[in-house]
């Protein structure tokens, strides 16, 4: 019975001025749609992967607005939506959960009736967020690009790209590029064309194997391209490398 009847004050309308339990038919009361579309998810699971606490918290707030703006959405939909949410940060912001055991109660979302119980509980994550990335530091965006440089090294000569890489660390690409740049002094397509030209000049002064080879070897499919991106790192085209560095020259 208090499952019934809890059901029963879930499907209430959010925006409502006054809560109800009925057992009469009311479409509206029974409409348990969720505002937070594929997208909506997708973006949100970028900003909090990429610990973007400003952009989490404004898109915490448009879900907000969204809210209040749809006459229909239900508490249980929003209790949906909501549940989706902390998902999301729990499986990208390791640890905030612990941090921030009252916000990631099942029971925090449950007491959310109306509009502003939701903007407060929003309110609260967002600074949650903040908090969480503040707490990181330099030392955890140091790791990451450790961690990303190192399968740079060991996949250079693959069709690597900044989106790709982004994607397997789970970080939204422009956040990527900026730390890159950072931490390592080199942005990421000049980290990339560096390691790539270095193995070049190893390859051509050490070995005879052809130039084509060499481009293939190097992550470079068209050998014309390579050999205009290693006259522009080195001055030499591959050839006047080869024979400048050739044994006994």
């Amino acid at each position: 019975a208090f499952r019934e009847a809890k059901d029963e004050l879930f499907r209430n309308r959010l925006n409502y001025s006054g809560l109800s339990i009925s057992s009469a038919a009311d479409p509206a009361r029974t409409t348990n749609g969720e505002l937070l579309s594929s997208f909506d998810l997708k973006t949100l699971h970028q900003a909090f992967a990429a610990g973007k606490a400003a952009e989490s918290s404004r898109l915490l707030q448009v879900f907000l607005r969204k809210a209040a703006a749809d006459p229909a959405i239900t508490i249980q939909g929003i209790h949906r939506d909501l549940h989706k949410i902390l998902d999301i940060a729990a499986s990208e912001l390791k640890g905030i959960g612990a941090a921030h055991p009252s916000l990631f109660d099942p029971r925090a979302i449950a007491v959310i009736l109306d509009a502003e119980q939701l903007r407060l509980f929003l309110d609260q994550l967002a600074e949650a967020l903040g908090h969480y990335g503040a707490s990181l530091g330099v030392s955890e965006s140091v790791h990451t690009i450790r961690e990303v440089v190192q399968f740079m090294d060991e996949h250079y000569f693959e069709d690597v790209s900044l989106i790709d890489v982004a994607t397997r660390f789970h970080m939204d690409p422009s956040y990527l590029s900026k730390l890159f740049k950072t931490v390592t002094n080199e942005n990421f397509i000049e980290y990339l064309t560096r390691k790539r030209m270095e193995k070049a000049c190893e390859l051509l002064g050490g070995s005879d194997r052809k130039i084509n080879e060499i481009a293939e070897l190097t992550g470079y499919e068209n050998q014309r391209y390579f050999s205009q991106v290693f006259k522009k790192f080195t001055g030499r085209t591959p050839s006047e490398y080869r024979e400048h560095h050739a044994p006994g020259t």
